[in-house]
């Protein structure tokens, strides 16, 4: 895993996984998407299913109150839109994806 600035970031290629990084604080894990000028698109990992907010807010009670299921959405895209050049960003290497991925076969 390396640090990088907004700049190093946004010359990395779609499909860089990440996360924001604050000193010794870590955000939600997302994936990059394209470069669009000084922004980007990204998607997070943990993404809910749904046809619209509203759909969004169901499925979610639904799961808390009943103990429902539901689907992640691993192919939602967003852009990032707030073009904060102090950013910084935590980025998995190759051995770092691998690893997590070995880890999460254990979990099934």
């Amino acid at each position: 895993m390396k640090i990088v600035n907004h700049e190093t970031f946004l010359k990395m290629p779609p499909n860089t996984v990440y996360t924001e990084f604050e000193p010794c604080v870590f955000s939600d894990l997302r994936i990059k998407g394209e470069t669009w000028n000084n922004d980007f698109c990204f998607q997070d990992v943990l993404n809910v299913k749904a046809e619209g907010s509203e759909e969004f807010i169901d499925v979610l009670e639904n799961a808390r109150k009943n103990g429902n299921s539901f689907q992640l959405d691993l192919d939602c895209e967003g852009r990032d839109g707030l073009f904060n050049e102090k950013q910084l960003y935590a980025v998995f290497e190759k051995q770092d994806i691998t690893m997590l991925i070995d880890r999460l076969k254990e979990c099934i």
